[in-house]
């Protein structure tokens, strides 16, 4: 599996902004469906707190692109693997890291493993109505990638419903209209 991880971290380091930025160590995550407004706000955050973005979709890309798996399945699991790799040894010197995904179907180990390693973290909840996450997907998908998006809906939601029953998130904010002094505010809290 090391040669899978050595593989990834070749092309997704570089891409990773703010390496080397000496910032007070936590790790940011998101619970939210896709179209939530998940990569929209690590973006802003990585900009704002100078933290490294670790997005899931581009090491996905990434072993996608260098056939290091065979199956979406497996893709989508090493994906996981990696992130927890990466959050056991972080190599780099910025302890302040994004995590660009949703934590809704891997929320139990991955909270468990900060917990372990004394990570502290910060969870974002996203919330969103499921006509507006459709709008989304219609303006930013081709129309069959979209339909199908629809199809899995319902799984998505159920995940995330699941997840907040299970999390205390640290804040919840509007997918639509987020209100980035409050997240602000709080972010600041807990870097303190």
């Amino acid at each position: 599996m090391k040669d899978k991880f050595d593989k990834i971290s070749k092309d997704l380091l570089p891409k990773l902004k703010y390496l080397s930025e000496n910032n007070k160590q936590l790790v940011i995550v998101f619970s939210g469906i896709p179209c939530s407004g998940k990569t929209y706000i690590a973006k802003i955050l990585e900009d704002k707190y100078k933290g490294v973005r670790v997005r899931s979709d581009d090491i996905m890309a990434i072993v996608s692109e260098n056939n290091i798996v065979d199956t979406i399945e497996e893709n989508e699991k090493i994906k996981k693997e990696y992130v927890y790799n990466l959050l056991e040894d972080i190599p780099f010197k910025n302890s302040l890291i994004i995590l660009d995904e949703s934590i809704d179907r891997t929320h139990k180990k991955l909270l468990s493993l900060l917990d372990s390693k004394t990570l502290n973290y910060f969870i974002i909840n996203l919330e969103i109505s499921k006509e507006d996450a459709i709008k989304r997907t219609k303006e930013r998908e081709p129309e069959e990638d979209w339909k199908n998006w629809v199809n899995r809906f319902e799984r998505w939601t159920k995940e995330h419903e699941d997840c907040l029953r299970n999390i205390k998130p640290d804040i919840t904010i509007d997918g639509m209209n987020p209100d980035l002094d409050k997240l602000y505010d709080e972010i600041e809290k807990k870097l303190k």
